[in-house]
């Protein structure tokens, strides 16, 4: 969890700690696709045509985005992915069968739109829950301390990186076989180390 170079999920752990490693990018498939979304959505089609078109357009990213789900499992907890893959999954039928609905130009009390807003509805539930609950922990990681132990870790092996860098430096110092060169060498480099810091402690730890 904690690296001596300070790593991403550190800096931003709210958001990318529930991914697992390598996997951080998938919340920018999630942030595409409801984009993408929204902007179909906004579409006001002219003819019946442009309308199906839209909604087929909806309905394969929805499949897209579910398959991506299930092949990849982005999240570290096996809740996490069965959650998300559960999610996914009841707006993709929800979402398909409104396009059916629409493409039949059936009435509003049809079974088709009914089923799918149930769907709708309980998807939302769920994820108002979810979000909830990461809020509700967090605060209790707060009220614990557990990332002030995160920061403080991360900001003693700084210092200790530091001081074995330092001591490395003296080392070769002190070696028979340094010359003028290498002692202009290590000197430029220790200035360079001085201007360029390893460890930004300006960067927010969460």
């Amino acid at each position: 969890w904690v690296s001596k170079r300070g790593s991403f999920a550190e800096q931003y752990g709210l958001i990318f700690e529930l991914y697992k490693e390598g996997h951080t990018w998938f919340i920018i498939v999630e942030v595409l696709v409801v984009l993408f979304l929204s902007v179909l959505s906004t579409w006001r089609p002219s003819t019946p045509s442009s309308c199906n078109g839209r909604n087929f357009m909806i309905t394969l990213m929805m499949c897209l985005y579910s398959t991506g789900y299930i092949l990849l499992r982005p999240f570290a907890a096996p809740f996490d992915n069965i959650l998300g893959i559960s999610l996914a999954g009841m707006m993709t039928v929800s979402v398909f069968l409104m396009s059916i609905g629409i493409t039949r130009t059936l009435p509003p009390t049809s079974p088709y739109f009914t089923f799918s807003g149930y769907l709708l509805f309980v998807s939302a539930i769920i994820l108002m829950s979810k979000s909830s609950w990461e809020l509700i922990t967090y605060g209790f990681d707060v009220a614990m301390g557990r990332r002030a132990g995160v920061r403080f870790a991360y900001n003693n092996l700084a210092v200790e990186s530091e001081m074995q860098d330092f001591d490395d430096h003296n080392t070769s110092l002190d070696s028979p076989h340094s010359g003028p060169g290498n002692l202009n060498s290590l000197l430029a480099s220790q200035r360079s180390s001085v201007n360029n810091p390893v460890f930004d402690r300006s960067i927010p730890l969460l």
